[in-house]
């Protein structure tokens, strides 16, 4: 066996592209500004328990509202539907 000092063919590593690849730009958004770590205050929740009453009270509307639509198109349906004849 003869010691080689020179890598093989298939070891070598393969020739960088000769194109030059352009990368594109990375963008960084700054971080908010860290605040207080402080509870919110009873003002605040009593705020967000309203918001949160209020949507899904109209949620619950919007539900209902859209059962009624589901009904009417399923009537309609059963109108325009083609009458089966009997043979």
């Amino acid at each position: 066996m003869s010691n080689c000092s020179r890598p093989h063919a298939c070891c070598s590593r393969p020739e960088p592209p000769t194109a030059q690849v352009r990368e594109v730009p990375v963008r960084r958004w700054p971080h908010p500004i860290p605040c207080a770590e402080t509870e919110p205050t009873d003002a605040v929740l009593r705020a967000i328990r309203c918001e949160l009453a209020l949507q899904s009270r109209l949620l619950s509307e919007l539900c209902c509202e859209l059962t009624t639509a589901n009904d009417l198109l399923e009537q309609i349906v059963e109108n325009t539907a083609p009458a089966k004849t009997q043979e």
